[in-house]
């Protein structure tokens, strides 16, 4: 059962005469709320991993299998800190609140301390041994194998090369729901306290095919539902792109984004134009209530056509733009 849960909804649930009811949250994708016939309520986070099935029909082929983790139980952990805890959590599963287990997360919100860490999945992903003023962009050789590498990932692959054409924060793409697509549209949540993000983006066609290519799991909206634990599919990615490199300077996921906005220069996008893509407004334009759809389309088709010059040219060679986006 789906619904979007509040905090009376929750209360007011009562355990079945039987085994345990499940909600599934329409507000966060992959937040479970489950209550058993003993009465006791619980909050879990589900994700999906790629595994070797050992038997069966599918024996020794790839499939998607479901898991579940626990959060926390209610009411120590009430419906706000829950959607909080599992944003964080379906991000990036082997890292919670500096490296506390699920445990330690619900003990913590049972005081009150890490509320106010878990607001952005962007914020968690930094603390991946990186300072929150990275300069770090991947450089074209380092594109070029990463997009070959990609291809070879699955969801996960196809999760890469969306955050590097669209420039959008991790979280964001993780959560795309296909409803979110409407007529090649991606229509972009704001959370509360969000400073703000792109809104609405028209997607480029590589993007479009990207997201189509994606198995559509029952009972889950998400887009990229099958990309698998993010933490440990990129060990595996760095892996392969330094046997493929030779050698790779440390980058974060948050990197593809940086990279997208200096690609957008290169290409010749307007700076504001560019910026409005990756959901920054200047300072002094509150009369300014121009939705640059339009201009934003057009900076997302500039990045798509020089990432494709670059992922086709021969290793080694930088590709030189500086034409304006159309």
């Amino acid at each position: 059962m789906r619904k979007r849960l509040t905090e009376e909804a929750v209360k007011r649930l009562k355990p079945p005469a039987a085994g345990k009811a499940v909600v599934y949250d329409a507000v966060v994708p992959g937040l479970l709320f489950v209550v058993n016939s003993g009465g006791s309520k619980s909050w879990m986070a589900l994700t999906y991993r790629q595994a070797v099935a050992k038997s069966g029909k599918n024996a020794g082929k790839e499939i998607t299998m479901p898991s579940a983790h626990r959060l926390g139980r209610y009411p120590i952990m009430d419906l706000k800190h829950a959607r909080e805890a599992a944003r964080a959590f379906l991000t990036n599963p082997n890292k919670v609140a500096d490296g506390g287990t699920i445990g330690e997360v619900a003990a913590s919100f049972r005081h009150g301390v890490i509320a106010n860490k878990l607001r952005s999945a962007s914020k968690i992903e930094r603390r991946n041994g990186a300072d929150s003023r990275r300069s770090r962009i991947l450089e074209d050789d380092e594109i070029r194998v990463l997009w070959k590498v990609s291809g070879e990932l699955g969801a996960y692959g196809a999760l890469l090369k969306v955050l590097l054409l669209t420039a959008q924060r991790c979280d964001k793409v993780l959560t795309m729901n296909w409803a979110h697509i409407v007529d090649n549209v991606w229509l972009i949540r704001t959370e509360r306290r969000e400073k703000g993000n792109a809104g609405t983006l028209v997607l480029p066609q590589v993007v479009l095919e990207l997201i189509e290519q994606q198995p559509r799991i029952t009972g889950n909206p998400r887009v990229f539902a099958t990309a698998g634990s993010l933490a440990s599919r990129k060990q595996d990615l760095d892996r392969r792109l330094k046997a493929a490199l030779g050698e790779m300077g440390p980058w974060v996921l948050g990197d593809l984004r940086r990279t997208a906005r200096s690609l957008m220069a290169r290409a010749g996008v307007p700076r504001d134009h560019a910026e409005r893509v990756l959901g920054h407004s200047k300072a002094g334009v509150l009369y300014n209530q121009h939705h640059y759809t339009t201009e934003k389309a057009s900076a997302l088709r500039a990045l798509a056509g020089l990432v494709a010059e670059i992922v086709q040219v021969r290793p080694g060679r930088r590709v030189s733009h500086g034409r304006r986006s159309r």
